[in-house]
Formats: structure tokens, sequence, C-alpha cells
């Protein structure tokens, strides 16, 4: 485990955290609302992107004050990636836990260590690409906490001299970290283990990022 999660108050002093006061923040008449029963039905049949769609509609009406309770609210559901864009939204900066989950703690460590990775970086990168929805399908096809291409698990699956199972098995949380730290780990070592470099061509393919660098540091 890298020093700033072993530490981890330290870290968040740095960034500031002041956590929104939860108990003087109750949305008990949210929770009995009719719309966000409609939330709990459509997540409860696995009906995701209706769930997501019904949230937005649910909190349109909540103030400043209180949107940063549905936030909370949503993160205590198991919904991390609406409790990080909720508070987005109202630009509620300082409740470091709820926008920087430590979620599927074990298997992130457990595929950090294995890529030999720090899992700082591995949180960062499940934050950026999915905010920690497993279930996050991007408009070209990533799939997962990761955001991995299909074609980019297959490569990933023969190199590893695994069969590959479907493009939908990349939803799967422990196979999805497997994969991201591996490409992850490959990306470090293409770029001289220069993590911001490694970052962008995970996000965007390591040949755009080698298009940006100047001729003299290009690989």
């Amino acid at each position: 485990m890298s020093q700033n999660l072993s530490r981890g108050s330290d870290t968040l002093d740095q960034i500031g955290e002041a956590p929104v006061q939860r108990e003087r923040l109750k949305l008990t008449r949210f929770r009995e609302s009719n719309a966000f029963k409609s939330v709990l039905e459509f997540q409860h049949f696995g009906r995701h992107d209706e769930a997501r769609k019904q949230w937005w509609f649910a909190i349109q009406r909540l103030n400043h004050w209180q949107l940063p309770a549905a936030a909370y609210l949503a993160q205590e559901m198991g919904w991390k990636r609406l409790a990080v864009t909720t508070l987005i939204q109202v630009e509620q900066r300082d409740d470091a836990i709820s926008r920087f989950p430590i979620a599927y703690r074990e298997k992130v460590l457990k595929h950090a260590r294995r890529s030999n990775l720090d899992p700082a970086i591995v949180f960062s990168l499940i934050r950026r690409e999915s905010a920690f929805d497993e279930a996050a399908l991007s408009p070209v096809g990533a799939r997962g906490l990761m955001q991995i291409m299909p074609q980019t698990g297959q490569q990933i699956a023969k190199n590893l001299r695994e069969p590959w199972r479907s493009d939908n098995a990349l939803f799967d949380p422990e196979l999805n970290l497997k994969y991201g730290t591996y490409y992850y780990r490959q990306m470090m070592n293409r770029f001289g283990g220069h993590f911001a470099l490694a970052a962008a061509a995970y996000n965007a393919g390591p040949h755009r990022v080698r298009r940006c660098l100047p001729i003299s540091g290009s690989r």
C-alpha cells in the first residue's frame, strides 16, 4: 500500500476535508418520495440507465444545501458515480471522502500490487474513467470501472494467455481491474515510468501521446 493511502488523513488534509453535515441535512421526505422510490425500483431490476435518469429528475427540485446530502445518500446506497457527479454539480469541493471514494479497495490493492502500481494512481484512474461505476459504458464502447475497450481487452487476454470471455465480461470488476492495471503498467513501461504520460496514453492511446511529444523525447 502506498504511503498516501496508509496515511489517508494526511492526504485529505492537503486537499481539504469538510464533510457534509449529514445529520443536519437529512432528506427524510426525499427518501420517501415517489421519485426516489422509482430510482430504487429501477436499480433493483438492473435498469441502471433508467435509475440514473430518474435520479436526476428526483433531485432537480432540491436546493443547494440539500443536494450534497442527496449525494451522500447516493453514496450510502452504493451509487458512487451518482454521488460524485451530484457533488460536482453543486461544486461541493471539500467533502473529499465523498468526492474521492475508495471503493473496491481490496480488489484495487490486489491488482495494483500484481502490476507494481501505486494504488492511489489506480484509484484516480477509476475516479476519472468511470467514477466507480462498474456498469459504465462510454459512447465508443469502453466498459467497466477502468473503461476498457473490447479490442484492448482481447489483446490483453491474448498477452496473458487467457481465453477471451466476452465484451460484457469487462463489466466484471475483478476482470476489469486485472486488465486495466495490466494495461496501465504497459503504458508506464512504454513512457519511462512517467505516470502522467501513461495516464494520457491509457485514456487516449499511446500513438496520440507520442505525436504530442518532442521528437527527441518520443519513443
